[in-house]
């Protein structure tokens, strides 16, 4: 995607919405979902679900979208057919978080209304405006909609998704903000991350399996394994005996990111995120702070110390942490009230994910 694109399509208004009367941004194309004033295209959803492919299949190649371009993401239809977890398509699985974020976008618009903020038509040309500033890898808006075109929408209709993505701003400002009765306070984040979050000092022996310079990983002959074994239980009993941590983790660990860093420091992690099997962090978070033990686990032995979490750690996720629970608060806005809601059920279901483009 070209940069200035990436830019304009990621951008979020922080405009001033205090004006006196409402015009309505969606287009009249069919109506995808309604909600109070507000409602969203079928063209836009459609748009929508477009962006969160990208995102999905980012996710799916476990690369960051700083450093790969999307265009070289490749879309393979059987991705979409593919069964999550809870034993839906994972094309259903992305439909159903897209319809999530309209229902919280429009029920943040129609607050910001009900609160005296609503779009006019001079404040539709201030986005316009700014959003033309952002075109010049086109050379005009006849081109820039031949672009469009790929994803199903008009110029018109991405200047009303940005103008819906300012008034929904506007009112998350006023959940969220500072003075907002929703606001994540820094008890709340710091409840959190106590909660989910642990700090290690941790030695990894692989016992199960050897890889070669190659690629090519095969299980450890007994021998190797054996060894591998009696080095996990001698770490062990050294660590239970008071020996430095650090010292036998450079040492002996077979973990690829040995640092002196971590030798000093430990990790701290998040639940969820990936720093061992799921039954590994079970064990973690079921330790006491300064408890040492030793956990086996498919990928081999974790002799494991748990540490106090401290402050820098704190500061270093808290903004990761407050971003978390405004998604989680978000969501319980529109909780229970998916019956307000008027919802194409037919269109929807009808949208072929593996049909539509990613944005590129």
């Amino acid at each position: 995607m070209k940069q200035a694109l990436k830019r304009m399509l990621c951008i979020v208004l922080t405009l001033a919405l205090a004006l006196p009367f409402f015009a309505g941004c969606s287009s009249d194309k069919g109506t995808a979902v309604k909600y109070g004033d507000y409602k969203i295209s079928r063209a836009m959803f459609r748009y929508m679900c477009c962006v969160e492919k990208t995102n999905f299949l980012y996710e799916a190649y476990g690369v960051d979208s700083s450093t790969v371009s999307a265009s070289k993401l490749t879309d393979n239809p059987s991705i979409w057919a593919a069964v999550s977890g809870e034993g839906e398509s994972l094309g259903d699985v992305l439909k159903k978080r897209v319809l999530e974020e309209v229902r919280v976008t429009l029920y943040l618009e129609q607050y910001a209304k009900e609160n005296g903020y609503v779009l006019t038509s001079t404040l539709r040309q201030s986005v316009e405006k700014e959003f033309n500033t952002m075109l010049t890898d086109f050379s005009d808006k006849k081109e820039f909609n031949q672009y469009l075109k790929r994803y199903g929408i008009t110029y018109e209709e991405m200047i009303d998704y940005q103008c819906m993505q300012a008034l929904a701003w506007r009112g998350a400002e006023l959940l969220f903000g500072e003075n907002g009765s929703m606001r994540v306070t820094e008890d709340s984040a710091r409840k959190y991350y106590n909660a989910n979050y642990a700090t290690v000092e941790s030695i990894f022996i692989n016992t199960k399996n050897k890889t070669y310079p190659n690629g090519k990983t095969v299980a450890l002959p007994a021998a190797e394994r054996e060894e591998k074994e009696a080095l996990a239980d001698s770490l062990y009993q050294k660590l239970l005996a008071g020996e430095n941590f650090g010292d036998l983790y450079l040492e002996h660990s077979d973990d690829q990111k040995v640092t002196e860093e971590i030798a000093q420091n430990g990790v701290t992690f998040a639940k969820g995120s990936g720093f061992a099997s799921a039954a590994v962090e079970e064990a973690i978070f079921a330790m006491e702070v300064d408890g040492i033990r030793r956990i086996d686990d498919a990928a081999g032995v974790y002799l494991v110390a748990r540490r106090q979490l401290n402050q820098k750690n704190f500061e270093d996720s808290k903004e990761s942490i407050i971003s978390i629970l405004e998604k989680e608060r978000k969501k319980g806005l529109v909780s229970g009230k998916e019956d307000q809601f008027s919802v194409d059920e037919d269109f929807i279901a009808s949208l072929d994910i593996a049909s539509i483009n990613h944005v590129v």
